[in-house]
């Protein structure tokens, strides 16, 4: 899709021939037919294979959007593109991968989210796709496509130490004899590594959580840019640029609620936030963001998100905010020579707004590309860049 970029002209050979794959993709799910969860092999082989027509079809009308004349066909091709970008990463949410299964996921819908976000060089996404990155490596595992699109996520946000250290993290992930200069982003790994100076940076943040409540949880999390929405709500009540703002929503569990309670959680919303706060601001302040949220409380972030959601298009959504315990500050040293960074936190809470997941192993298959391989992934990833 992105190296031949097919028009939408049916008679178009690459689109004749994009459509035959994807229609051979579409088939493969009815081949499992499995919807039942308890019989995890089919019906994880399934979901996986309908999450990969999503990706494609989020991929197609991406490129189709970057190349339509007309304002309205593009808005609308964009919003076809997020539309099937969400579908992919709610299946992929509920994934439950087993030992047996014969599929293995190169991508992440997620990273390929991220990927599409950054690929809109808007800044108001680069918060957006940060988190898609960091939703790929918890459902994934450490993977160097993933930490360079942090970098490039952090880049675009205007973080430069925040990047550089991510940079740092893909060099580290690097093999010593890989072929360095021959990749395609190796030039943009040095300009990287000079964002910031060598040594380390105090990044401050705001980090914290609140409840919503919509009528249904699921539908609400899969809606195409409601992240985002939801993100810009909260800049708008704290008094910082929506790319600083990182969000991730997800749904209580009910796996122990039944009857009247199983009810009510499948109509709650978890938001986890993360706020970044510029470096050297004398007017925005960890003190000053925290005080602003806690002043607009549920009620005016209430207010504030239905204002971003009307602003993105997104309709007929009854939101409430419910609840909106105290952020905390959180303080993170990242280093802009080393892969690894260490974090003093006043509060025990976590600096990523991803949600937690079981972390797969550090030796997982995916976690280190090194000589030809790390040459292959370089050159997938150059597509993107």
């Amino acid at each position: 899709v992105f190296k031949f970029r097919p028009s939408a002209d049916e008679a178009n050979p690459q689109r004749v021939a994009l459509s035959a794959l994807r229609a051979q993709f579409a088939e493969v799910p009815g081949e499992f037919g499995w919807e039942e969860p308890t019989k995890l092999s089919p019906w994880y082989n399934h979901k996986v294979n309908l999450m990969h027509v999503a990706m494609l079809d989020a991929a197609d009308f991406f490129v189709q959007a970057q190349e339509a004349v007309n304002s309205d066909a593009k808005q609308s091709l964009f919003t076809q593109a997020w539309a099937h970008a969400a579908n992919a990463t709610s299946i992929e949410d509920v994934l439950m991968p087993v030992a047996d299964s014969p599929t293995i996921l190169f991508m992440s819908a997620h990273e390929l989210y991220g990927m599409l976000l950054l690929m809109t060089g808007d800044k108001a996404n680069a918060a957006m796709a940060s988190t898609a990155f960091a939703k790929a490596r918890s459902s994934q595992g450490p993977q160097l496509a993933t930490r360079l699109g942090q970098a490039r996520a952090k880049a675009l946000a205007g973080l430069p130490c925040e990047a550089a250290a991510w940079y740092a993290e893909v060099l580290a992930m690097m093999d010593q004899a890989s072929d360095k200069a021959d990749l395609p982003f190796w030039a943009e790994l040095q300009q990287g590594l000079a964002m910031c100076p060598p040594g380390s940076v105090t990044v401050t943040k705001v980090v914290g959580t609140m409840a919503m409540q919509v009528a249904n949880c699921t539908a609400f999390t899969g809606m195409a840019g409601v992240e985002r929405a939801v993100a810009a709500g909260i800049a708008s009540a704290s008094g910082v640029d929506a790319s600083s703002v990182m969000v991730a929503l997800s749904c209580p569990s009910r796996r122990l609620a039944s009857g009247l309670l199983a009810r009510r959680l499948a109509d709650a919303v978890n938001a986890a936030y993360e706020i970044t706060i510029p470096a050297g601001s004398t007017t925005i302040t960890a003190a000053s963001v925290t005080s602003a949220i806690e002043a607009e409380g549920a009620s005016g972030l209430t207010s504030k998100i239905a204002t971003a959601m009307t602003a993105a298009n997104i309709d007929a959504v009854n939101l409430t905010v419910t609840s909106v315990p105290a952020p905390k500050e959180a303080k993170t040293t990242v280093s802009t020579t080393a892969a690894t960074s260490s974090t003093t936190n006043k509060a025990t809470v976590s600096t990523t707004a991803a949600p937690s997941r079981p972390k797969p192993s550090e030796s997982s298959a995916r976690q280190v590309f090194t000589g030809s391989l790390a040459a292959v992934l370089a050159m997938a990833m150059a597509a993107f860049a």
